[in-house]
């Protein structure tokens, strides 16, 4: 056998007799089962290895959930055996039990555990595609520069809608589960043009020990689907969908999806196109995106930011820091703040490293208070100047922008932390992309 255990056996009676109950594969034997063990509980069987008469098998807790959709396609091989903790059986001429081990499935060697992809049923479509095209992307010759482009805007687009999904259902999210929710999983990958098939999660009442699911992450899950939906639809209309029963909120969270997956024109990608389940649901012959479909998403939004008014803070991902360059148009003295216009490029301080921010999505002005006494005359110069700077700002809580700042809720709006009035021209790079003291704020 090609793996030994380190630890000595259970008793041969320890699971019971581990009768099929269902089988699932055979061929020359049974490849794969279901049993129960002595307390009735639904076992998963899995043939990993053999040496002449004596068959061994991977033996994992599952639900009838689980296996229901094991048995629809919906679940791979792997997925069923990635439980913390299982047996491996050794079973001789097809009946008698010889030895259990218990042990964590996961941690077996990798001849135990078959291809990631492979499944009872032949591979089941994608829940969602998205395929990036262009003159210079076709097999054999995808970018490295495309790859890390499609990944970032599949990676923005599901994280905006948890982001949302989270700010609306009022969750408290930590950093790490936010990153969870939105990291699905990819279960293919095709180099011809460039495109990741993507898996949702599923909702489900029970967890594989047939324990009570997590409420939140089976309402993540439901909203994501049903979000994610939405973005199919819209895109697949013409000039995107107008949807009147859908709030300002939520009509921003899925634009800016669209927004994101739609190309800018300025890269290698010139078309994105969705497919998959999602798409055949939506009975939508095909979704492709362009260039203006991101113009007409990015007007869509800035009438819909117009139409929330104060509420536009709970629907749009402001970052945290931003790096800016624009022109100094107009100011507010007496409450110390100024408008920055005419604005780009932006780059997300937040992201690491800093990375530029292609269209800067919430308009052409930007709201900055600032410290009087280090910063009016600097201000005041540009202003009367009318040269182009570029200043490091950190976003503003309502609660603290200044009385008197009447548009703080209607468009981003930052305190300005360093500022360069030197960079005329330039792409906005010259100030350091995260100054010493910014590190504490």
């Amino acid at each position: 056998m090609k793996w030994q255990a380190s630890h000595p056996p259970l008793d041969s009676e320890a699971l019971g007799q581990l009768a099929p109950e269902s089988v699932l594969v055979e061929y020359d034997g049974l490849r794969m089962f279901t049993c129960r063990d002595r307390s009735s509980r639904l076992l998963f069987a899995y043939q990993c290895d053999q040496e002449g008469d004596l068959w061994r098998y991977t033996v994992a807790p599952c639900s009838e959930k689980q296996l229901s959709r094991f048995i629809a396609g919906e679940l791979t091989i792997v997925q069923m055996l990635s439980v913390p903790w299982g047996w491996v059986v050794d079973i001789r001429d097809g009946s008698d039990i010889e030895s259990i081990w218990e042990v964590d499935p996961t941690a077996l060697p990798d001849d135990y555990r078959p291809n990631p992809e492979v499944r009872l049923v032949p591979t089941a479509e994608p829940d969602l595609s998205i395929k990036w095209v262009g003159d210079n992307i076709d097999q054999g010759h995808v970018p490295l520069s495309v790859i890390k482009y499609a990944s970032d805007k599949a990676i923005s687009v599901v994280r905006g809608l948890v982001e949302y999904i989270g700010s609306r259902e009022q969750y408290e999210f930590t950093k790490k589960q936010a990153q969870d929710y939105a990291d699905l999983p990819v279960s293919h990958v095709t180099l011809a043009s460039f495109q990741l098939s993507i898996t949702l999660p599923r909702p489900v009442d029970e967890d594989v020990f047939g324990n009570p699911a997590n409420e939140q992450d089976v309402r993540v899950a439901s909203e994501m689907k049903r979000l994610l939906t939405k973005v199919v639809k819209w895109s697949s209309v013409p000039g995107l969908a107008k949807d009147p029963t859908t709030g300002p909120e939520e009509s921003i969270a899925v634009l800016r999806a669209i927004q994101d997956l739609a190309p800018s024109g300025l890269t290698a990608v010139q078309s994105v196109e969705l497919g998959g389940r999602l798409v055949t649901e939506s009975r939508a012959e095909s979704v492709g995106l362009s260039p203006e479909t991101r113009k007409q998403a990015r007007e869509s939004i800035k009438d819909k930011v117009k139409e929330l008014g104060p509420g536009v803070k709970e629907a749009i991902r402001w970052p945290e820091r931003i790096q800016a360059t624009g022109v100094i148009t107009g100011g507010v003295f007496n409450v110390n703040a100024f408008f920055l216009s005419e604005v780009g490029p932006v780059t997300n301080l937040d992201s690491d490293p800093p990375e530029d921010i292609e269209e800067w999505p919430f308009g052409d002005m930007i709201l900055f208070s600032f410290d009087e006494a280090v910063w009016r005359p600097s201000v005041v110069a540009a202003l009367d100047h009318k040269a182009r700077v570029t200043v490091i700002g950190k976003r503003e809580r309502q609660a603290e922008m200044p009385d008197g700042v009447i548009l703080a809720n209607t468009m981003p709006h930052y305190n300005l932390i360093d500022f360069d009035r030197r960079t005329a021209g330039t792409s906005g790079r010259s100030l350091p992309p995260a100054p010493s003291r910014l590190l504490d704020i």
